[in-house]
Parts: structure tokens; sequence; C-alpha cells
């Protein structure tokens, strides 16, 4: 909480950035703008129970970080096709391309499922033991706050942890491939139960 706020609404410092992203997706929604894609880099604040208090100031952390927000349609429709909904699958490919970009390998990563006040269903992707971003469907409890009917999806990054990682990344070029490229398909029938996970690792 804040000693001196500008207003009630204003009192705590916020621990995720999801609700400012909401509140533009609302905005939106009510202006008839259905399908949206948005961002946002800021700082969140966390209370460190292992942190001890240093000048006066209580044990609480501070993290920069990244989110998007998308909503409604992922393609918009033409004469030629339909338009198709944005899906949870969609920002995990978003995510996929942001790590890829920073020469983050995705397979090196542990993935978790996870469920709280906040998410109906989602994941969280680590890099060791540190949490990297959770990409997640957000519970019909916050849409309704917001009085939206349509499904939203989230993607928050730490992007400090982001950086740690791929520091030290460098970017190469190769020469191109004498010869075409050959593609196979292989399609497998595996239980409800399996991550993908778990057959690319055995592959």
């Amino acid at each position: 909480k804040i000693m001196n706020p500008l207003s009630a609404d204003l009192g705590v410092m916020r621990q995720t950035l999801l609700y400012g992203l909401m509140e533009v997706v609302e905005l939106n929604v009510n202006r008839k703008a259905q399908s949206i894609k948005i961002y946002e880099f800021g700082n969140t604040y966390t209370y460190n129970a292992e942190r001890k208090e240093e000048g006066g100031l209580a044990p609480y952390d501070e993290s920069f970080r990244l989110s998007v927000a998308i909503s409604g349609a992922r393609t918009s429709q033409s004469w030629n096709s339909k338009a198709e909904a944005s899906d949870f699958f969609t920002l995990k490919a978003v995510a996929e391309k942001i790590l890829r970009r920073f020469g983050m390998d995705i397979y090196t990563l542990r993935s978790e499922p996870i469920q709280n006040e906040l998410y109906a269903e989602g994941l969280s992707m680590k890099a060791g033991n540190k949490e990297l971003l959770q990409i997640a469907t957000v519970s019909p409890k916050v849409r309704k706050m917001f009085d939206l009917k349509g499904e939203v999806y989230y993607l928050d990054i730490d992007f400090d942890t982001l950086l740690k990682y791929t520091r030290k990344h460098k970017v190469t070029a190769h020469e191109l491939a004498k010869f075409p490229a050959v593609k196979r398909d292989l399609a497998l029938l595996v239980a409800s139960g399996v991550s993908y996970a778990e057959p690319r690792q055995i592959a």
C-alpha cells in the first residue's frame, strides 16, 4: 500500500499488468473494436519474505515485465475466407516468436500447467528454477469485472529474466544450403494426458 495515494483506486502498487490491459480491451470492445492485440511494458511489485528490510523500505521486489493480451478474431474476414477466432495457441505462438527472436531455445524450457483466481487455465514456462513466462486464458470472474463476454488470452513475460538468460546470445549466419529441403509428415496417436514435450524428448 502507498502511504500518500493520489486517490482511493491508486492506493496500492500493482502486482500484475493484467488489469490495465483488461481496461484497454474493455474500452475497445465498448467502441465496437472486437479484434484486439495489445501489449505493455511495465513494473510490477511483489512481497518477498526472504528479503530483509533495507533503509526503511519493506521487503518488496520490483520486476520489469512484458504483457500481451489478445481477444476476438485472429484473422479478418475477406471475400474468400471467414474470420478465425484467436485462441490459447495463437498467443503461445507469439510467445515462442519473442523467445526465439531473443535467441532462447524454447525446447530447454520446462512447462507446467497453472490455474488461479486470475486464470481459467494456463501454462507456466521455466528456465531452470526461475519462471520466465505465463500464458493463460483469463478467468470468467475477471472478465465479468470488465463486462467482457468474449475470451481474453494473456501472456506475461518476466523481461528481466529473459534478458538475463539471453544476454550472451550471439547472432550467427550460415551459408544457404545447396540442396532444397525435404519435409516428411509424421502422425502420432497418443493418450490425451501426454504433453507435447514427452514425445519430442523421446524423438
